[in-house]
């Protein structure tokens, strides 16, 4: 569950896995919590994510005073960002006011798998697509934390990793 106090905006989408270049259905279910309540806006979004952590040895020094430690490099990269109005709510909504608004968009027809998590001695990635929802009104925006994982499978003509983590 996402939103504020005044709101709390969820999705649900057709399905749990996609293939890239298909089409995202699904609806955002929006619960009016307090009277009073205007928002003109409400957008979909699909983001793409990247989290990779490296651990490597660093040397420093030379002779006796030569040393070794580990580092690590970490990195979080949103790769992907697509997002479509799917509403406009005009007047003000009530205390339990309920809606359900549907939305579809596309994945990029040259969008790379999901990766849950892959992990080689110290280092890892993940490659994770996320779906939310926000609400925005005059000066107040009301977003959910992603709210659901979209998994996303390359196309079939697409050249294939041989790892047995890619989804």
């Amino acid at each position: 569950m996402g939103g504020s106090q005044s709101v709390s905006v969820n999705i649900a989408l057709d399905k749990a896995a996609y293939c890239a270049g298909e089409t995202v259905k699904g609806y955002a279910d929006v619960a009016v919590l307090k009277d009073g309540v205007v928002m003109p806006d409400l957008t979909m979004s699909l983001s793409g994510v990247t989290v990779t952590r490296v651990r490597y040895r660093k040397t420093t020094g030379s002779g006796k005073n030569r040393k070794t430690e580990w580092e690590t490099a970490r990195s979080h990269h949103t790769f992907l960002m697509v997002q479509s109005k799917v509403g406009n709510l005009d007047g003000q909504l009530g205390a339990g006011a309920h809606l359900q608004i549907p939305f579809e968009f596309a994945i990029p027809v040259d969008a790379i798998s999901t990766c849950p998590l892959f992990t080689m001695g110290r280092n890892m990635c993940r490659i994770t697509y996320y779906a939310g929802v926000s609400a925005s009104k005059p000066g107040v925006f009301f977003g959910t934390v992603p709210s659901s994982v979209v998994l996303v499978r390359a196309t079939r003509n697409a050249r294939a990793i041989s790892n047995r983590a890619w989804v």
